[in-house]
């Protein structure tokens, strides 16, 4: 177990997130079954954005991923162009962007360059 990366030392060829990107003013525009059954913790960023653990991740995931490697996210409605600006930012290039069946951006993959 680690916060983000606080207890990892190795590195990897891939590393897949789905992290917390709902901001926490929209919890009460979520649907009952998931705000009132899904541990908040898991659901909620603190900034207005909801891209508050994108940004940690992606500024230190070079330091755990091996040359050429992959980062992969689930994204949140509205978050793509945000969390690709971060990436490329951060030295990542991306592959691509695959759209959920609402024709929603809602997962990035992106290469360490």
């Amino acid at each position: 177990k680690s916060n983000i990366f606080s207890n990892v030392s190795e590195k990897f060829d891939m590393i897949i997130c789905n992290p917390p990107y709902i901001p926490i003013s929209q919890k009460e525009t979520l649907q009952s079954e998931v705000k009132n059954f899904e541990p908040s913790l898991a659901l909620f960023a603190e900034d207005e954005k909801g891209i508050n653990f994108y940004k940690l991740i992606i500024e230190e995931a070079s330091n755990y991923l091996n040359l050429e490697g992959y980062l992969l996210f689930e994204l949140g409605i509205n978050q793509s162009d945000l969390v690709q600006e971060l990436l490329v930012q951060n030295y990542f290039r991306i592959i691509d962007v695959k759209k959920d069946l609402n024709n929603i951006d809602r997962v990035i993959i992106a290469q360490i360059d």
